[in-house]
């Protein structure tokens, strides 16, 4: 008799379990949208000399970790050291020149200003000859002489506007706002650029891959040498179905698990969703225009911030994990 009260208590019990874990996988379905397709990732920035030369200095390694402005790599520094020192005596040079064409310049004005004078006073001369002549006070030959006189004045005034204006042209702007003296100011701090680009610096606290170069290797200017993750953020990039977005909106708070970490739960916040599919932006986007079409759901990238990176758990860019967003309500 025991046995059979027994059996059908445990059936019930067995129900009620089941009926409690049916409601509360609906429930928990209700409060979060998740997804397994999910990768780490985080800027990556690509580290490039500005100059060509020799490197004769590399202070970093493979997977090594470097704080921003930590010195990277050194380039031989003398061609562009000497570079400066030339740019800086054609500098001189130029300012030299536009001080003696300055100086040719005030001397044609001084001239134009002589000329002026003497024209003026060929101009008085004649008209009073011009006046004795009328009445008979003076010979023929001593007006004829003050018109030529003061035609040679003219002439004279002339070729010293010309001189004026040759000389205002070579000399264009004056003072360090001329041209040459702009060209040369240019090529010096050109020059002064190039040499303090010798010594590249982390740009970003981060670590090192990639590394490619060596002291001794001759690199060209804008050359990728290596990269440096910048560990300053991460984030990750979850794959939804594109089912799932009515619901997941920027700002909401979401759950982060990694695959290295299985034990880990890291803490995110929805950032963006991405304005279309994977496969819209693939290489070679998916035709569907066909008669053996299948409806698929597509899947769209949702980029998660992740708001509690630990040291303790360095995570790696590609690896991938498991998010949970919980939705409102």
């Amino acid at each position: 008799m025991a046995d059979k009260i027994k059996h059908p208590f445990v059936v019930l019990l067995f129900a009620c379990a089941l009926t409690g874990g049916l409601y509360w996988y609906w429930h928990h379905g209700q409060q979060y949208e998740s997804t397994e397709n999910a990768y780490v990732n985080a800027h990556v920035v690509h580290i490039a000399a500005q100059v060509s030369g020799q490197v004769t200095a590399l202070h970093v390694d493979e997977n090594q970790s470097v704080k921003k402005d930590a010195p990277l790599l050194n380039i031989d520094p003398e061609p562009f050291r000497i570079a400066v020192e030339r740019a800086a005596a054609q500098l001189q040079q130029a300012r030299y020149q536009v001080q003696r064409t300055s100086a040719s310049f005030r001397d044609a004005e001084a001239l134009v200003r002589q000329r002026e004078a003497e024209l003026k006073n060929a101009i008085v001369n004649n008209t009073r000859t011009q006046d004795l002549l009328t009445s008979k006070l003076v010979a023929k030959e001593r007006a004829d002489l003050t018109e030529t006189q003061l035609k040679i004045a003219e002439a004279a005034l002339d070729s010293a506007r010309a001189r004026l204006q040759a000389e205002r042209a070579n000399l264009g702007t004056s003072g360090e706002g001329n041209e040459s003296i702009r060209q040369a100011t240019a090529a010096l701090e050109q020059a002064q650029w190039d040499l303090k680009n010798c010594d590249v610096h982390a740009p970003v606290t981060g670590d090192v891959i990639n590394l490619t170069v060596r002291a001794g290797d001759v690199v060209a200017k804008n050359q990728t040498l290596f990269a440096v993750i910048d560990t300053s953020g991460y984030w990750i990039d979850a794959n939804f179905k594109e089912t799932q977005l009515e619901s997941i909106k920027p700002g909401l708070e979401a759950e982060i698990r990694i695959d290295m970490y299985p034990g880990k739960v890291f803490h995110g916040r929805v950032d963006s969703i991405s304005g279309g599919s994977g496969t819209a932006f693939a290489l070679l986007p998916t035709q569907n225009a066909t008669g053996n079409w299948v409806k698929i759901a597509q899947r769209v990238p949702v980029r998660i911030r992740v708001l509690d990176a630990d040291a303790d758990f360095p995570l790696r860019i590609g690896t991938s994990g498991a998010v949970k967003v919980k939705i409102p309500g």
